[in-house]
């Protein structure tokens, strides 16, 4: 007999604080950050154990990323952006103009990064964050989410909609046409192609293949909101929001899976580093990891082989967010285990 798990397990935090994001520098060397404080907390063991560390004068954060182990930067809310050099343990404040909350930070390189968030902000630096300057010339949006394809080439996006692209490294930007009036949360371009994915408000997931030229809706609402999106190539991505919905595809978004997690509120973010290595954070300190890929593991019990194959009821019934389902098959052979609503619609693929 064999039974299934959640691809997706859950890590101890430490915290029950709201976790805004997440992000990793290798398979083991990890931070996540807390909206409503100033604190952020760093693994080197990849989610084994965590050890926070206090943030200085950034209250609120909400954006976080690094070039290396060391050397990363974070903003939110309270109009402060903050810098790090030896990997989060201490962190000193960066002046930049305008003076807005930043929702949005990339890096191309230790030197090069952009900022971006309320009130038409975008801001840029060449020398780690010295010096900060506007660079929001045709921006009329509040930003969101921010994605380089490569050097020169990158995406924001935000309310009502908008997407804004450059390229040349964020010094100019003009607004493409989305196919959507909703606001786009989340957004990432594959390294070094013209593909790209954004999640939306109210659940719709857009694609484009042309540097966001045109955009084509790839899931249809589900009625609550899709907060962040990351693909590990063109085809391979997943896509996660409110109400612990995880959605997965191995076709450059033709068709999604429901995963489960145990994240039953909202997702934030999520961060893979290899295609099977993933996390992800949310609500009451919530940071979920998988090393499947999001599929579902198996698990032999016992060196019992039924005469048929057989399907238990799952336990326990119901459940929030996992449940066990105990399949015996009499030879070895590959298995396909799906799930499909009352009106039998395909809503999980966990085998």
């Amino acid at each position: 007999n064999t039974y299934s798990q959640s691809g997706w397990f859950a890590l101890n935090s430490g915290t029950t604080a709201e976790l805004s994001d997440v992000f990793f520098t290798d398979i083991n060397t990890g931070f996540v950050i807390n909206e409503y404080g100033s604190f952020i907390w760093k693994t080197t063991n990849a989610g084994q154990t965590w050890t926070q560390y206090d943030m200085g004068e950034l209250r609120h954060a909400n954006t976080l990323f690094f070039v290396d182990s060391q050397t990363g930067w974070a903003s939110g809310y309270n109009s402060t952006l903050v810098k790090t050099t030896n990997g989060g343990v201490n962190w000193f404040s960066q002046s930049y103009p305008g003076g807005n909350a930043n929702f949005a930070l990339f890096f191309i390189n230790s030197n090069t990064g952009i900022a971006a968030g309320y009130g038409n902000q975008v801001i840029k630096t060449t020398n780690g964050g010295t010096l900060w300057y506007s660079v929001n010339s045709g921006v009329n949006c509040n930003f969101y989410a921010l994605s380089f394809s490569d050097n020169l080439t990158g995406y924001g996006s935000g309310g009502n909609g908008v997407i804004y692209k450059t390229t040349n490294t964020g010094e100019t930007w003009v607004q493409l046409q989305s196919n959507t009036s909703n606001e786009i949360f989340g957004l990432y371009f594959v390294p070094n192609t013209n593909t790209g994915y954004a999640a939306t408000g109210l659940g719709d997931i857009l694609k484009t293949t042309n540097g966001g030229s045109s955009w084509s809706v790839v899931n249809a609402g589900i009625g609550y909101d899709m907060k962040t999106v990351f693909f590990n190539d063109i085809n391979n991505g997943f896509a996660a929001g409110n109400n612990g919905t995880m959605l997965k595809t191995t076709n450059g978004g033709v068709t999604w899976i429901s995963q489960s997690t145990p994240i039953s509120t909202g997702i934030r973010k999520v961060h893979f580093e290899n295609p099977n290595l993933g996390f992800a954070v949310g609500a009451e300190g919530m940071i979920i990891k998988t090393t499947s890929g999001g599929f579902t593991s198996l698990s032999n019990e016992g060196s019992f082989v039924p005469k048929t194959v057989t399907l238990g009821q799952n336990f326990p019934n119901p459940f929030n967010p996992v449940t066990s389902i105990k399949f015996g098959i009499n030879k070895e052979q590959n298995v396909n285990l799906q799930i499909y609503d009352i009106n039998g619609k395909l809503v999980s693929e966990l085998v």
